[in-house]
């Protein structure tokens, strides 16, 4: 199906490139903290589509809730267990999970993998405390 690359799909494009895996409604307040002429509705059917299209990840992590990332490279997430921030792991990172190994014949088109961590950022702020 071809959709029109309209202005507003641009704004919530741009907005979601800028953000950090956002929810659909964090990246609604983003879009409308610069653009408040486009609804909620346009950003979430956007969204939707966008993900529906390929043109961006849909995410769930363990959380529960769905989000979003304009990084459509195979990759996994890494979340901290302090700030919440997420984080990309790129494949060269975890490729020995994904190797070539028999799966019992089966062929892998995706896989969702999450890491549990503390960040960099955390970490010295941490120290910082105790020192």
């Amino acid at each position: 199906m071809n959709h029109r690359n309209t202005r507003q799909k641009q704004i919530i494009m741009e907005a979601l490139k800028g953000a950090d895996h956002p929810t659909a409604t964090e990246l609604c307040e983003i879009v409308q903290a610069e653009n408040p002429g486009i609804s909620r509705a346009t950003v979430f059917r956007d969204l939707s589509l966008f993900a529906e299209e390929g043109s961006v990840q849909k995410v769930t992590l363990s959380d529960g809730e769905a989000r979003f990332d304009a990084n459509i490279k195979p990759h996994a997430h890494a979340k901290c267990v302090c700030c919440g921030r997420i984080y990309d792991v790129f494949e060269d990172k975890v490729s020995f999970m994904l190797g070539e190994e028999d799966l019992g014949g089966f062929e892998i088109y995706s896989a969702t993998i999450e890491f549990s961590v503390k960040c960099p950022a955390c970490i010295a702020a941490e120290k910082a405390l105790i020192s």
